[in-house]
C-alpha cells in the first residue's frame, strides 16, 4: 500500500500516467507534428506555383498509402467501413481520399481504436518507405540501419536535450547518405526520390483525421489513469515498465524520422525545381519591344 498522503497519491497518478503517455505516444506526436508541417509547406508550394494539378502529381500515390493506413487499421480495431476511396480528388472541398468507419460506441477497444486508425497513415507512409529505401537506393540498408543503431541507443529517461542532438545527427547522417555519389548517379535513386516525395508528402494525418485520433486518445488516457489508481494503491508503479516500450519501437521511430528526411529532401528538391520553374516562365513571358 502506498504510503503518502492523499495529495501526494494524486499528484503521482496523474504524474506516472502523463509520463507513461508521453513516453510511448510522445515521439509519434513530435515527428507527427513536424511531418504535417513539411506537408503543408510542400502542398502549399505545389499549389501556388502550378495549382491543383500540381497537388496531383504527389497524390495519386501518396493518398492510397494515406487512406489505406485508416483502413487497415478500422479492420484490427473491428470498424466496419461504410466507405472507401482510395484516390478521390475533389477541388471544390479539397478532399483527395477518404474512408468512413463506424464502431460500437460502447466498446472500449473500438473507441480506444480511434486513436492508431486516425494515425494510421503515419505507419502505413513510414513501411511504404521504406520498403522503397531497400529496392530502389543503392545503400538504403546501412542507412537506416544506422538510422536504427541511433534509436536503439536511446535509453528511456534521460536528458531530453541530448536525445534531440542524437535525433538530429541520425537525421543529417542519413540526408547525407542518401545524397552520396553513388545514388546520385543511379537512375534508381531519382525514382525512388520522386515516390518517397509522392508518399511523404501526404504521409501526416489531415486535421479530419486529428478528430479521431483525440477522441481515441482520450479513452486511452482514461484507462491508463484508471490502471495507475489502482496499481499506485498497492505501492506498484509501473512508469519504468511502460517507458522501456520505447526502446522496443525503435524500428518504427526510426522509419518515422526517414520519412521527416524524405519530406523535407522532397521540400527542398521541389523548392528548387519551382524556382527555376518560375525564372525560366518569367523569361518567357518577358517580350521586350525592339
Amino acid at each position: 500500500m502506498i504510503q503518502a498522503g492523499f495529495g501526494d497519491y494524486v499528484k503521482l497518478v496523474f504524474t506516472s500516467t502523463l509520463l507513461q503517455l508521453g513516453g510511448v505516444l510522445g515521439i509519434f506526436f513530435v515527428f507527427g507534428t513536424i511531418l504535417f508541417l513539411l506537408e503543408r509547406q510542400t502542398t502549399g508550394l505545389y499549389a501556388r506555383t502550378v495549382g491543383w494539378r500540381g497537388i496531383l502529381f504527389t497524390a495519386w500515390l501518396g493518398t492510397p498509402v494515406h487512406e489505406a493506413g485508416h483502413a487497415v487499421f478500422c479492420l484490427l480495431f473491428r470498424h466496419r467501413i461504410l466507405a472507401f476511396q482510395p484516390f478521390q480528388p475533389d477541388r471544390r472541398s479539397g478532399v483527395l481520399g477518404y474512408v468512413t468507419h463506424a464502431w460500437n460506441q460502447s466498446s472500449i477497444y473500438q473507441n480506444v481504436g480511434n486513436l492508431f486508425i486516425g494515425a494510421g497513415p503515419l505507419i502505413s507512409g513510414s513501411l511504404a518507405l521504406y520498403g522503397l529505401l531497400h529496392l530502389l537506393v543503392p545503400n538504403g540498408q546501412s542507412i537506416f540501419g544506422a538510422i536504427h543503431g541511433s534509436m536503439s541507443s536511446l535509453a528511456p529517461g534521460g536528458n531530453i536535450l541530448a536525445k534531440g542532438i542524437v535525433v538530429v545527427s541520425a537525421g543529417g547522417n542519413a540526408l547525407l547518405g542518401l545524397l552520396s555519389p553513388q545514388n546520385l548517379v543511379d537512375w534508381r535513386f531519382w525514382v525512388f526520390l520522386y515516390l518517397a516525395g509522392c508518399i511523404a508528402t501526404h504521409l501526416a494525418p489531415s486535421p479530419s483525421d486529428l478528430t479521431g485520433v483525440w477522441s481515441g486518445l482520450a479513452w486511452l488516457t482514461g484507462i491508463v489513469l484508471a490502471a495507475n489508481v489502482v496499481l499506485l494503491l498497492v505501492g506498484v508503479n509501473a512508469t519504468a515498465h511502460v517507458t522501456r516500450l520505447t526502446r522496443s519501437l525503435a524500428g518504427l521511430v526510426s522509419m518515422l524520422l526517414l520519412s521527416v528526411v524524405l519530406s523535407f529532401l522532397h521540400l527542398l528538391a521541389a523548392s528548387v525545381v519551382f524556382s527555376v520553374y518560375g525564372r525560366l516562365r518569367g523569361r518567357r513571358s518577358y517580350n521586350p519591344i525592339a
